[in-house]
């Protein structure tokens, strides 16, 4: 977008001839020609701008400010970052050797080590890591069901 403004003293620029200012540098065209000149200095196109309004609208929907959303992206730049597959006193459904349908659990609670990562535990002392679910844990009854069938079909044939 070509530049309407530029450097200098507005009240000099327009060369204003009521002097003093009765509007004490105030007055509504140089209010309009500093915000212009403000808004070219950020360097946005006007649909940058939508689009950065309108992540604006989705954050305050979500209950999330700007500050917050700089501190994740922060923090997932350097790693930091999990994004857990369930809260930790989630419902969860496993096959046991023997079984003809899938055990209904729930998780006692979430940990984090240094060395290992995540590991959602069980009160019957198991643990099982993010990776884990879809694989030997499932968050839903028919989620489990479906890959039994597949890992029965897959033995048998």
């Amino acid at each position: 977008m070509e530049r309407l403004t530029f450097n200098g003293n507005f009240c000099d620029i327009v060369q204003c001839r009521e002097l003093p200012c009765p509007y004490d540098g105030a007055c509504t065209q140089r209010k309009v020609w500093e915000r212009l000149k403000a808004y070219e200095d950020t360097g946005l196109e006007p649909e940058d701008v939508e689009k950065v309004k309108e992540g604006y609208q989705n954050c305050v929907g979500l209950g999330v400010s700007f500050n917050r959303l700089r501190e994740l992206a922060k923090a997932n730049r350097d790693g930091r970052c999990v994004v857990l597959p369930c809260l930790p006193d989630a419902t969860y459904y496993q096959w046991k050797k023997g079984d003809d349908c899938p055990t209904q659990s729930a998780f006692t609670g979430v940990s984090v080590d240094e060395d290992c990562g995540v590991f959602y535990y069980t009160s019957n002392g198991e643990r099982f890591t993010p990776e884990d679910f879809g694989e030997r844990v499932f968050l839903s009854y028919e989620e489990a069901k479906k890959a039994h069938e597949i890992e029965t079909a897959a033995e048998n044939g």
